[in-house]
């Protein structure tokens, strides 16, 4: 195998871990009755009870795939829009280009570190 294809794998295993994580996290917050709502490129459901949503998210993570980096990050910067709502991220962005309002209202995992 070259480092090329290394690399792919590597980070084919990386966004695996990312959407299981994803998933896991919805089905949690549905098993304790939260409310939830899910944003990813090109889908977002309302915030509602988990139980309303869960799976569509489940549907959505089932036939996500990696996008290119986007020079524009506005998707984050949307996600800095709400202070008052609590946030888990999880981005393949490097930190130092994590808006800095989203740091005080978020968990943020990167997906090369898992």
């Amino acid at each position: 195998m070259n480092s090329r294809e290394e690399y792919t794998e590597l980070a084919t295993g990386r966004f695996e871990r990312a959407v299981a994580i994803c998933a896991g996290l919805a089905w949690h917050f549905y098993e304790i009755n939260s409310v939830l709502e899910f944003r990813s490129a090109g889908f977002a459901t309302p915030r509602a009870g988990a139980g309303e949503i869960v799976y569509d998210v489940l549907r959505c993570l089932a036939r996500v795939s990696p996008l290119k980096a986007q020079p524009d990050r506005s998707f984050l910067d949307s996600l800095s829009d709400a202070p008052d709502i609590f946030k888990i991220v999880l981005t393949s962005q490097p930190r130092g280009s994590i808006p800095t309002q989203l740091w005080s209202s978020s968990y943020i995992l990167f997906v090369p570190s898992l």
